[in-house]
């Protein structure tokens, strides 16, 4: 039997220790043994987040029947067979028929489109059992699983990391924030802290860019941050605003209809008509006053207007929020892969002779090209097998940053050659105290020095005026760039922050997560 999937508030595993949680979790760094995981599967059950499988043609076809309107429209029709009325009550019920397959066939679509969309938690994933390594779907992790995890993985649960190496991840999913986030194992933070700042935990959903981490999952399915969201959602329950006016209406439809039978029965009464036409009378005058053409109409409108989203790419899940999201006078929207393309992207390069030349450039100049190639060098990521001039990102692993920046030198055709000349002899890996990476190669003159960070922490390396170099940094920056400099130049030997001097400033790089084509200016 599952434990109750609606726990207690969630453990701050990022206030303990590594250790700790590997205690509190009765686990250990070799990881569980088959008995203990078969045990706590039974316990906690799948690592994966309940979906409601999509209802049925007959399911979606019923549930079109379950409003006022319809109700009343289905007493009209029953009352008018009682009657005899049977072309009044076949135009009635083909009416109901008709709008229940509309709505029936626009939301199934819809159904299945977000069913689609829910395979966020389920994966592969590397994990320690009984100190041997093994690959296993995700779905199959329980509380206690020690996981490791590279550049490029999808986090299969929330993880208490046990060690991390250059670990950044990429939260938007979670956060909103485009910016890679750093990691580390051996804090111990407060508890009242917010998600985007638990340096020590890795939530489900989130991408490793660049690094190596080992850690020991601590929730699983339901019991996770985005488990909670998706708990959340299905609590949600609310009526857009045709719904309620069309109830609104029924009941006053309603209302009237009955006041006004009410009233013909008492005036024949009083005028000494038989009871029985009275009835008939008043039958009639209920079934002639309901708008049995209203259903169709406003299903048809709303089928219309729920196809034209689907071509903008909205999902619309039932037909009357169509109506409800044009009601909206302001609409709370997430930026990053929302509005943007959560793609950080190189815009434009400034360089040291206050010119700037677009990354869209087809033919950029000699200093521009020497910049990009730079970037490139300066470099720990990896594009995948095919990316060409479009930009395509697809297989790369690594910072957002280097991406970025290897794109740009693939569009330029500026990437860096390997072979002996140029050929990497050391590194100072970026580390968030110092802001800045760079590389040493081997050339013909001696040791060769490439820099990139930020603009404060590279511009004391190097030779020359900075007042230029800090102004156009923050001009960029005002118009919403993140900003990079870059500089180069010859050293002693490989080393610390330390041997970098009198380097030569190459330029500036500005980049943006970029809007989507369809997003309004």
């Amino acid at each position: 039997m599952l434990d109750d999937p609606r726990p207690a508030p969630p453990e701050a595993w990022h206030s303990h220790s590594g250790g700790e949680c590997l205690r509190r979790l009765d686990s250990r760094p070799g990881g569980l043994t088959p008995h203990e995981v078969e045990a706590r599967q039974r316990r906690h059950g799948p690592n994966s987040l309940p979906a409601k499988p999509p209802a049925g043609w007959i399911a979606l076809g019923l549930r079109q029947f379950l409003n006022p309107l319809a109700l009343l429209l289905l007493a009209a029709a029953a009352v008018s067979l009682a009657l005899g009325e049977f072309p009044d009550a076949g135009f009635i019920l083909l009416v109901l028929v008709v709008n229940a397959v509309v709505g029936a066939l626009q939301e199934g679509r819809a159904e299945r489109g977000a069913a689609a969309l829910g395979g966020l938690v389920r994966q592969e994933a590397t994990v320690l059992r009984a100190d041997r390594r093994q690959r296993l779907d995700a779905a199959e992790l329980v509380p206690g699983d020690i996981v490791v995890l590279e550049g490029g993985d999808l986090v299969p649960a929330d993880i208490r990391l046990l060690e991390a190496e250059r670990l950044t991840l990429d939260e938007s999913l979670l956060t909103g924030e485009s910016l890679p986030v750093e990691k580390t194992a051996d804090a111990i933070l407060p508890a009242a802290l917010a998600l985007g700042e638990r340096t020590t935990l890795l939530h489900a959903g989130s991408l490793v860019q660049r690094g190596r981490a080992v850690g020991v999952v601590v929730a699983t399915g339901l019991r996770t941050e985005i488990g909670q969201i998706a708990r959340a959602l299905e609590r949600v329950e609310s009526k857009a605003p045709l719904v309620l006016r069309l109830e609104r209406f029924t009941r006053l439809i309603g209302a009237a209809v009955v006041g006004a039978v009410a009233a013909l029965a008492a005036f024949g009464l009083i005028l000494g008509l038989p009871p029985a036409e009275i009835f008939f009378v008043a039958v009639a005058l209920a079934v002639s006053a309901i708008p049995e053409g209203l259903p169709i109409a406003v299903t048809v409108a709303l089928a219309v207007a729920a196809r034209r989203m689907a071509r903008r790419n909205v999902i619309v899940r039932t037909l009357p929020m169509v109506e409800g999201l044009g009601a909206c006078t302001v609409i709370a929207s997430d930026k990053t892969g929302t509005l943007t393309e959560n793609a950080l992207t190189v815009q434009c390069l400034w360089l040291p002779d206050g010119s700037s030349v677009e990354a869209g450039r087809d033919e950029p100049p000699e200093p521009a090209i020497r910049l990009a190639t730079a970037g490139a060098l300066c470099n720990d990521a990896a594009l995948g097998p095919g990316p060409g001039l479009n930009g395509d990102r697809s297989g790369a692993t690594g910072d957002a940053v280097d991406v970025a920046l290897l794109l740009l030198a693939s569009r330029w055709r500026t990437a860096p050659s390997p072979g002996p000349e140029g050929a990497r002899c050391g590194a100072i890996p970026y580390e968030p105290a110092n802001r800045m990476a760079a590389v040493f190669t081997r050339r013909t003159e001696g040791v060769h020095a490439t820099v990139k960070g930020a603009v404060e922490a590279v511009l004391p390396m190097c030779r020359g005026e900075s007042g230029p170099i800090l102004a156009a940094s923050r001009a960029l920056a005002e118009d919403g760039h993140r900003v990079l400099a870059i500089a180069e130049g010859r050293v002693e030997a490989p080393g610390g922050p330390e041997v970098l001097r009198g380097l030569t400033p190459l330029g500036l790089v500005a980049l943006a997560d970029p809007l989507r084509p369809e997003a309004a200016a």
